[in-house]
């Protein structure tokens, strides 16, 4: 490290801007003459706003399509912002589940382009090695592994014998394992753009350098006026890819994006002659634990560390204010002392880089969203999308310009991914959370959403997780205990605790915190006919209460105002989820409980119903009915300081579980058909049109390729969290959905995709965790019987599955009267 320090003084300077001391220019393809044409057209079915990696995915990927009339605007040139700089690094490995398709899409799209448009474009396709060296990392690397065996990539574990015949100049002392992705590479960011507007242009898309965009205003009708200084342009769709431009361009719509530029920093070796000395280019290898990645750049080394939250480099000022004027293909003054311990540990990995003399240093902003996954998908204003957030923009690119056009074209997602939808975040996220949650890794701080009872909970030793800016209960702590989150890949510190809420709920009765739900009123002279529409059962002529999940809030009010949009319904939409209040009581002795505080629940109240009572005061709108499948109520009440009792949402999940309830997101979702996720109960066919009915009618002509089911797995140290892989006689044959400790059973307990000749009672199959196969069971009913499945006479057995998601049509929509 001293040998390389020496030389930071010389590096500095080099590349010192003399504009305003901070910004330093770097390498720049720019030229003055960009426009691909002179006059602005005065129409588009949809406009691209930024000449990025995504932008001109999305352009290409349109116009390849079919759309007439696509328009990029860029304002400096393409690749201008974070893409000319970017490391260029592809992947197919992706922890999260639904990114997985986005990427395994990118590196097809990638080699099909350079056929297609005759442009190279730097690709490079050695393999990737992810590289474990303490234990917490082999199980990290075993998790992944056991959630890739049934998608389309290949990977496979090494010992650190192999992974030195992979890389010859590596120090493999310290290496426990390694994860080796045979079709992962990089390529050149620049030649690739260039490459995709060339095909764009070829299926008609125009693109506009040197236009940038002043004015967005929407019309009566649903289209946007969109400003340049060249002229108006009437667009149908509008998409807001503009990068670290994104925030302002959504703030012209009367919108906001929670985005900030971080600095990303790498620097770039002169040749090393151990690396010159190699027959082969030997796979990007990327450290866990020292948080770096290092590749090939020809006959030297390119080292990109990522750096903790406690030294990250940030840029404020332009979230708030905006971009610097005249940004655009600059960069940041280096900064290595930031990245020293990352270094370090990059000579120790590859003792010759300790050698190397520094060529260049590339200091670039990228932009983040609080949970560092991108904004992809229609944003809250009619016709307008967003692409946007990408800290791995060359991965998701190709990928993420196929979905979204896909989308566009056809009204609905190619496949879910719910995880970047642009409504997970609200009106909670303002710039100040923004701008520490990426330095602020566990939660422990409340947002603008504070239930009443906040302060009661932590007192009774709650250990928080945030849910939609929420912070609620996950488990609570015995007396005594540090209520400490200790996440691990085999039993967590929260394993007994969880398993004594869930006896306290099942034998007497236990009180949760459910104000997170978000609550969506639904009123006007047509509310009864719009939700008789839009849900596939019957709805009563009332105004309408609609609950459904935190984590959805702002996706399903969308949904339901695009439909009532489309239909011209005379409806209109509010959303009361932070003015009611919501708690649960359930277990068998619920209704003494509640009986003690009203005299109505001593009535017949039957499941599924609602009555408004007066509990302490509190004029109450209780609902019969509880997620834990017990004898239960929801109470929703205006907002107070309102007591409640202790469990957590991981024993709330557990209780659905071993009573069969399912959950959108997990076991239904786009990717998943009601008769898949055994819904059909649910649906009443004999009411007249509602959304999907066709489709529907379709499904039933052919018989469903898989059925869910539930397992019970064999596996004393590691329990299923969902997305593993299930196993028979060597063969891949479906994956979990979600899973968890059963406390009924004493083992695991998951739910599974499985074909319908495996979906038997007793069927024996395998589930992969942490790289193990586990022996499990196909059940014939979940577990525990609900409350109401017990409480009937005739014996009957029971499996009642609640989904509280519009947008499978499926809504549990409830009379507020």
């Amino acid at each position: 490290m001293r040998l390389l320090l020496k030389t930071l003084p010389d590096i500095i300077a080099k590349h010192r801007s003399p504009r305003c001391g901070r910004l330093a220019r770097g390498v720049s393809t720019s030229s003055k003459c960009y426009n691909d044409i002179k006059s602005c057209p005065d129409t588009a079915d949809t406009l691209i706003i930024g000449g990025g990696i995504a932008g001109t995915s999305i352009a290409y990927h349109l116009a390849r399509q079919g759309q007439q009339s696509v328009i990029l605007l860029e304002k400096s040139e393409l690749t201008a912002g974070s893409t000319w700089h970017a490391a260029g690094l592809t992947t197919t490995f992706q922890g999260v589940v639904n990114l997985k398709k986005v990427h395994y899409y990118s590196l097809h799209m990638y080699a099909h382009i350079v056929q297609e448009t005759d442009q190279e474009i730097g690709l490079h396709m050695p393999g990737s090695l992810r590289l474990a060296t303490t234990p917490t990392r082999v199980d990290e690397m075993k998790y992944q592994m056991s959630r890739h065996g049934h998608h389309d990539a290949p990977h496979c574990l090494l010992t650190p014998e192999q992974v030195k015949e992979l890389v010859p100049i590596a120090n493999v002392d310290n290496i426990l394992m390694g994860l080796y992705s045979p079709r992962d590479g990089h390529v050149d960011p620049y030649s690739l753009t260039q490459a995709i507007a060339k095909g764009a242009r070829k299926y008609g898309a125009q693109i506009l350098q040197g236009t940038g965009v002043t004015g967005l205003n929407l019309r009566e009708d649903g289209k946007w006026v969109v400003t340049t200084p060249k002229g108006e342009i009437l667009a149908d769709t509008v998409v807001n890819a503009a990068g670290f431009w994104a925030k302002e361009i959504a703030k012209l719509a009367g919108s906001d994006l929670p985005l900030i530029p971080n600095h990303h920093q790498y620097l770039v070796t002169s040749t090393v002659p151990e690396v010159k000395a190699l027959k082969r280019e030997f796979p990007v290898l990327r450290h866990l634990e020292g948080s770096f990645y290092l590749r090939m750049e020809r006959d030297g080394l390119l080292i990109g560390p990522y750096e903790s939250p406690q030294t990250m480099r940030q840029s404020e000022d332009w979230m708030r204010n905006g971009v610097t004027p005249g940004f655009g293909k600059e960069l940041f003054e280096p900064d290595l002392e930031r990245l020293e311990p990352h270094l370090e540990v990059a000579m120790e990995l590859v003792p010759c880089f300790a050698e190397a003399n520094i060529q260049s240093v590339v200091n670039g902003p990228i932009t983040y969203t609080p949970d560092v996954l991108p904004l992809v998908g229609p944003d809250w204003l009619p016709n307008m999308w967003v692409a946007a957030g990408f800290g791995y923009g060359i991965a998701h690119g190709g990928g993420i310009g196929k979905y979204l056009a896909d989308w566009i074209i056809n009204g609905q997602p190619p496949f879910e991914m719910t995880e970047c939808d642009p409504l997970r975040f609200g009106s909670w996220t303002t710039d100040d959370y923004v701008a520490t949650k990426l330095t602020e890794l566990e939660d422990g701080r409340p947002t603008s959403r504070v239930s009443g009872a906040h302060s009661i909970l932590e007192s009774r030793g709650a250990c928080m997780q945030i849910h939609s800016g929420w912070e609620q209960p996950a488990w609570f702590t015995t007396p005594g205990d540090k209520p400490e989150y200790c996440p691990s890949f085999r039993k967590t510190n929260w394993h007994e605790a969880v398993d004594k809420e869930v006896n306290l709920v099942m034998t007497s009765a236990g009180i949760i915190d459910l104000t997170p739900f978000a609550k969506l009123i639904v009123q006007g002279p047509q509310a009864a006919e719009f939700l008789d529409y839009v849900t596939a059962n019957r709805t009563s002529p009332q105004a309408f209460l609609i609950i459904t999940g935190s984590g959805v809030e702002l996706h399903d009010l969308r949904w339901l105002e695009d439909y009532a949009r489309r239909g011209n319904w005379n409806v209109s939409f509010a959303n009361a989820t932070e003015d009611l209040g919501c708690l649960s009581v359930a277990g068998p002795k619920s209704r003494d409980i509640l009986s003690t505080l009203s005299p109505q629940f001593k009535d017949k109240f039957p499941f599924f119903s609602c009555k408004e009572v007066t509990l302490a005061g509190v004029k109450t709108t209780a609902l019969r009915l509880s997620y834990t499948g017990e004898l239960g109520w929801e109470l929703y009440h205006p907002r107070s300081e309102t007591g409640v009792g202790d469990f957590g949402t991981l024993a709330l999940n557990v209780l659905r579980l071993e009573k069969g309830f399912k959950m959108w997101g997990a076991e239904m979702n786009m990717d998943t058909t009601i008769m898949d996720a055994g819904l059909m109960s649910f649906v009443n066919m004999k009411k007249g049109e509602f959304v999907g009915r066709t489709a529907l009618e379709h499904l039933q002509k052919s018989r469903p390729q898989r059925h869910l089911v539930q397992v019970k797995i064999n596996s004393p140290e590691v329990d299923p969290n969902g997305d593993e892989t299930v196993w028979l006689a060597g063969k891949v044959v479906g994956n979990t959905t979600s899973g968890c400790f059963s406390s009924h059973l004493g083992q695991p307990l998951a739910y599974v995709y499985l074909p319908p000749l495996l979906a038997v009672p007793g069927t024996q199959v395998q589930v992969e965790l942490l790289g193990d196969l586990h022996d499990a069971t196909v059940l014939s009913e979940p577990p525990v019987l609900t409350h109401t499945a017990r409480a009937k006479t005739t014996g009957s057995r029971l499996s009642l599955s609640l989904s509280l998601s519009l947008s499978l049509s499926l809504s549990l929509s409830l009379s507020v009267h």
